[in-house]
């Protein structure tokens, strides 16, 4: 009885303190709130998304930091807490915890309020899970299954709702190499990481992120395009010329007054305007 007691006036307590520990804690309502880490980088910094090693050591400082987060502080800034927890997704994705992934997925579904990201967002990742969790007999055979259960999700999705999202996410996916990967990674990343030595937090959950994008998704590349590709296809539709009403042609011989235009963008084909083109004599 006395044990009995004693196990009952504990959790009482620890009913009693958990509020307390919960409402003590700092809220987060931006991102900006948030602490900064950095951390060593290896030389050159694209070895994290080639080596296991450094991959491994930079994901374990990673993670241990998000969970930290997570559990000290009160974020209540959706987007914030929405990428925080991505973060974990990707790399129980990378350390082959499945179960762990697919619940983060839920819980930043529950987080977006848009919904097209809601419907489109962890798609890909559950077809790479579910297509790991199945035995095949071949490279080829693991392919194929992967493109009929990520065809699968996303056919069922509502065209007028998704796809805008499924047509950014078919060119982000056309484009993506491993060497335009690489390439903008030295050049963008490792200038920093070769005055410091460290790379942000920021940056090292994007690098862990592109790391695991190179393993698990860019084999899949063309299966991913091809059902992407099919969806619109299905779902094309003529839209009509808008711009044929308002069209109009002005002819050398009318009664015409000039009036000088600026082009303002980073690069004009002058070919096009040949003989309309005004140069301010006083800035060349």
């Amino acid at each position: 009885m006395v044990g009995r007691m004693l196990k009952l006036h504990f959790l009482g307590l620890l009913a009693l303190l958990t509020p307390l520990y919960a409402a003590d804690r700092p809220v987060i309502s931006s991102q900006d709130q948030l602490p900064r880490f950095e951390y060593p980088a290896p030389s050159p910094v694209t070895l994290i998304l080639t080596d296991e090693e450094a991959f491994a050591t930079l994901a374990e400082a990673v993670r241990r930091d998000v969970e930290g987060l997570l559990r000290d502080y009160d974020i209540t800034d959706r987007t914030t807490r929405q990428g925080l927890i991505g973060t974990l997704m990707t790399l129980d994705i990378g350390a082959g915890d499945d179960e762990a992934a697919l619940a983060r997925i839920a819980d930043m579904r529950a987080l977006e309020e848009k919904p097209a990201n809601r419907l489109t967002m962890g798609l890909l990742a559950e077809s790479v899970i579910e297509t790991r969790r199945l035995d095949h007999a071949s490279e080829a055979a693991r392919r194929a299954r992967f493109a009929e259960i990520y065809a699968e999700k996303i056919n069922a999705l509502p065209h007028d709702v998704v796809q805008d999202n499924i047509k950014s996410s078919k060119a982000s996916a056309e484009i993506f190499s491993e060497a335009l990967l690489l390439g903008a990674i030295a050049a963008q990343v490792q200038p920093g990481v070769d005055r410091t030595g460290t790379i942000s937090g920021d940056i090292a959950h994007d690098l862990l992120s592109q790391a695991v994008s190179l393993r698990e998704y860019l084999p899949l590349k063309d299966e991913r395009v091809a059902v992407l590709d099919a969806y619109l296809q299905l779902h094309a539709t003529e839209k009509a010329d808008i711009w044929a009403a308002r069209n109009v042609n002005f002819n050398d011989g009318g009664e015409l007054t000039p009036v000088v235009m600026a082009v303002w963008d980073s690069g004009v084909d002058t070919q096009i305007f040949d003989g309309q083109l005004w140069i301010n004599e006083a800035e060349v």
